[in-house]
């Protein structure tokens, strides 16, 4: 699948499509070849656990007295009927591209809807929890993604935000690391020298496998490479894939 593809299957299984845009990209599978639709499939289901992984690492608990300030603010509004004799609601026509803020902008609002009420919490002016790291990414107007495919099966998601100096590594079907040995992350500025941003065991790559990285420090590339078990100080082998930090 090239980009646009991956793109267009994001925001198929993030329901970032409306009605006829659905129905188009049904269209086109329909008349796919079988790998290129059970690709598409494929990463629709990947994506969509993903994103449940995700939700369940940036839940935060909202306060008790929550529920009972918002019946009241409910109680207060006014309760107004529409009309029997008004006219239907038509949908103005919204032909427009798929791009990637849009995507992100999908996800950010599932995560902001699973964060434990943050969103109900500010309009009503009480004082939440400070926001996990991975939900300050998803929500940051300046959210970007970067997806790139890992050989050996799997691909690599980087969803992040310039503002919050953070990024969300999201993995899925990736297989695993050798043992005795790890996947170590690079982020690298420029001509400047790799700088490690942690390393991956064998046992902490999933299925689908999220992890934060919290100081992106101006870097421009997210890189892999294969390092003995606990790193490496610098890089030993080839990067083996990498994600631009545009």
């Amino acid at each position: 699948m090239n980009d646009d593809q991956i793109d267009l299957a994001h925001a198929y299984a993030l329901d970032a499509l409306d009605a006829d845009q659905r129905r188009s990209v049904e269209r086109l599978l329909a008349s796919s070849d079988d790998a290129l639709r059970a690709d598409f499939e494929k990463l629709v289901r990947q994506a969509r656990e993903t994103m449940a992984a995700t939700a369940a690492a940036t839940s935060t608990p909202p306060p008790a007295h929550l529920r009972e300030r918002l019946l009241m603010q409910i109680a207060k509004e006014p309760r107004t009927f529409p009309s029997r004799e008004a006219a239907p609601v038509v949908l103005a026509d919204r032909r427009r591209g798929v791009t990637r803020w849009r995507l992100v902008g999908a996800a950010a609002a599932a995560a902001a809807l699973l964060a434990g009420g943050v969103v109900i919490g500010a309009q009503l002016r009480e004082t939440t929890p400070p926001q996990p790291v991975a939900a300050q990414v998803m929500s940051a107007p300046d959210v970007r993604t970067s997806s790139t495919a890992v050989p050996g099966g799997g691909s690599a998601t980087a969803v992040y935000s310039r503002s919050t100096d953070a990024a969300v590594l999201m993995m899925n079907d990736v297989t695993p690391p050798a043992a005795d040995s790890v996947y170590q992350m690079w982020l690298i500025a420029g001509t400047g020298a790799p700088v490690s941003a942690g390393t991956m065991s064998p046992d902490q790559v999933a299925p689908s496998t999220v992890a934060v990285l919290d100081d992106l420090d101006g870097a421009s590339l997210l890189a892999f490479t294969v390092e003995p078990s606990g790193g490496s100080e610098r890089p030993t082998t080839d990067v083996f894939a990498s994600l631009p930090l545009r």
